[in-house]
């Protein structure tokens, strides 16, 4: 009667029966569920979110703050970067709730800009929930930065000069009864001091002439002496390159020159010119405000001209390939259950994916647009196309199903030896 009233309890969905629950059956179903919470933990979790807030431009030389709030989040070890034109702030926050429950935390770094261009904000990193889902974040936002504005002086007006009047004539002298005819007024204007009489205004006019040309010489003079300043500053700068040992960069164990004279840089669709520092060296460099990178030039071992992308003092080779319309840019992606393997295009070695002995799959950017996909290659034809995600989820689906039978199996396993256990000891 016993058992069967414990059987009646374990498979009513764990209704206790009238008999009660043994302290042997309530270890066992705590165990069960526990197995459960272990296999599928999907089921319960849910996943914290990230925003960016800050100005969308900037006048170069001013500050600018940017702030990142996460939300619904118990722990958090997050990364946040400005790059592109500005000094460089990377700030780090990892830290976790006093109560271990859900919240919402606000971070901010202030930059101050540098030149034109824009400025790259990045989150990077991981956050976790109250029910211990751990989510890895990611959010970026791109500032553009203006030249400064520089105030028109407003013209001081010329002072109006101040007419001399001229002295009235003298009383005659009347001493002696009388007027002396020789006498002369006290005071008598000058003719020569007449403003309006043809030698006053010539000379006015070679006055003026005189002062035209003598600013005129000042003017030039100071324009020859900034240019002179700025090519002795230029020969300045290259002494100082030539006699300081070059930037050295290393891609994958290979080391490359990093370029330093903007005329060698190579020039690429949609990319803006524009400076960071490597080394405290302002360095020139590409942005696009389509594909959100910052492009250097490098230089191999045999002075081969190439580019890299950098990434706060990380590098990548930078390579272009054009197919049917579609200039891509790839990367690395990750791609479960394929193999990886290495394609060569245009002499230059990618990573990708293995899909048979034709077809390979790649992760690449659309240099058009800026977005993120994966695109199927054709080895014979040497063609890109893009590769449906519902593919890959149809490639992988046959294993979640059989990892989800695999743990139903082992649920009804563990069910059964303890089934098993517990007539045994009854």
């Amino acid at each position: 009667m016993k058992n069967n009233c414990e059987m009646q309890y374990f498979w009513s969905n764990f209704a206790p029966c009238k008999k009660g629950i043994s302290v042997n059956m309530k270890k066992i179903y705590i165990t069960l569920i526990l197995a459960i919470m272990l296999i599928f933990p999907q089921v319960v979790l849910a996943a914290g979110g990230v925003s960016i807030s800050a100005p969308s431009s900037v006048e170069s030389g001013n500050n600018v703050t940017i702030k990142v709030t996460i939300s619904n989040v118990a722990a958090w070890n997050i990364k946040i970067t400005a790059s592109g034109a500005t000094d460089g702030v990377t700030k780090s926050y990892a830290d976790a709730t006093e109560d271990a429950l859900n919240t919402t935390k606000t971070f901010s770094i202030t930059c101050n800009s540098k030149g034109t261009g824009s400025i790259n904000i990045k989150v990077s990193g991981d956050v976790t929930t109250q029910d211990g889902k751990n989510t890895d974040i990611s959010s970026s936002k791109t500032i553009s930065v203006t030249a400064k504005t520089t105030p028109v002086p407003t013209p001081t007006p010329a002072p109006t000069p101040t007419p001399t009047p001229s002295n009235p004539s003298s009383k005659p002298n009347t001493e002696n009864g009388g007027t002396t005819q020789n006498q002369q007024p006290q005071s008598k204007p000058n003719q020569n001091t007449n403003t309006n009489s043809p030698q006053t205004q010539t000379s006015k006019q070679n006055e003026d002439k005189k002062t035209d040309k003598t600013n005129s010489t000042t003017e030039n003079q100071v324009t020859e002496n900034k240019q002179e300043e700025k090519e002795e500053e230029q020969e300045k700068t290259e002494q100082t390159q030539e006699e300081r040992k070059s930037i050295k960069i290393k891609i994958n164990e290979k080391e490359y020159t990093v370029i330093e004279n903007r005329e060698e840089l190579p020039k690429l669709n949609s990319y803006e010119d524009t400076s960071i520092k490597i080394n405290e060296i302002d360095i020139p460099a590409l942005e696009s405000p389509i594909t959100k990178l910052t492009i250097i030039g490098i230089k191999d071992e045999n002075g081969k001209t190439m580019t890299a992308v950098y990434n706060n003092n990380t590098y990548k080779i930078y390579n272009e390939t054009t197919s049917k319309l579609l200039t891509l840019f790839i990367t690395d992606g990750e791609l479960n259950n394929y193999n990886k393997t290495t394609i060569i295009i245009d002499d230059q070695e990618y990573n990708a994916y293995e899909i048979d002995d034709r077809f390979a799959v790649v992760y690449a950017m659309n240099l058009n647009d800026g977005e993120y996909n994966y695109y199927k290659y054709d080895k014979k034809d040497g063609t890109f196309q893009y590769y449906e995600t519902k593919d890959i989820t149809n490639n992988n689906k046959n294993y979640k199903i059989l990892i989800s039978a695999l743990s139903i199996l082992l649920i009804i396993a563990i069910i059964t030896i303890f089934i098993l256990l517990f007539r045994k000891k009854q």
